[in-house]
């Protein structure tokens, strides 16, 4: 059965005259107040409770935003521990090349953290583009590391097998995520297609 036919007849009230307010109203079509974000937030909470498969959907956009905190945190965190120990390496003292790489280094890790840290905040309003970005700049910080040896953080030990396993995992769950907003987003635009009214069709007056 289709997740329209049985969710269709979701709605939430109006905060302002409560009549039903469902997906695809943008305001009230009684009292013309627009929606508010709780009353959005409200009708995605009534869509997972009464679809098992939305209810999955929205666990692996979920995982996928644990997953970019993880990342965000790992970024920062080690960036800073590693140009903490290349910029007071002893016995002797780090070159101003080794320096200026280290900074290099630590200015990208902290770049990658705080875009996918930015991404998660983003996801909570537009899971599926926040999510397609975030792996997008993942990958693309996964270059430097095939080039050179200092490069951001993941795959930097990509030959030990514990790093390799995380940044497969990460990947993997970042790529259900995307798979799984966009389904949610395609889902949210069948009710929002359900709930319209039909329109008439007019046929052309003959001549």
């Amino acid at each position: 059965m289709s997740y329209v036919c049985v969710v269709s007849d979701i709605s939430v009230p109006c905060p302002g005259c409560s009549e039903p307010l469902r997906f695809g109203d943008r305001a009230c079509p009684s009292c013309r107040r627009a929606v508010p974000r709780a009353s959005r937030a409200a009708l995605d909470a009534r869509l997972e409770a009464a679809s098992g498969d939305f209810r999955d959907l929205k666990d692996h956009i979920r995982s996928a935003s644990v997953t970019l905190v993880i990342l965000a945190l790992l970024y920062v965190g080690v960036g800073i521990l590693a140009y903490l120990v290349e910029s007071s390496s002893e016995p002797a003292l780090p070159t101003p090349q080794e320096l200026l790489e280290a900074r290099v280094s630590l200015a990208t890790n902290l770049a990658v953290g705080a875009g996918l840290g930015a991404c998660f905040f983003w996801a909570r309003r537009r899971p599926a583009s926040a999510l397609t970005t975030a792996l997008m700049v993942w990958l693309l910080a996964q270059v430097p590391a095939l080039l050179v040896s200092r490069a951001p953080v993941l795959l930097f030990m990509a030959t030990h097998p514990r790093p390799a396993v995380a940044s497969l995992l990460a990947l993997a769950l970042l790529v259900r995520g995307v798979f799984s907003a966009l389904r949610a987003e395609r889902l949210r635009s069948a009710l929002r297609r359900s709930s319209e009214p039909p329109r008439e069709r007019t046929r052309p007056p003959y001549r």
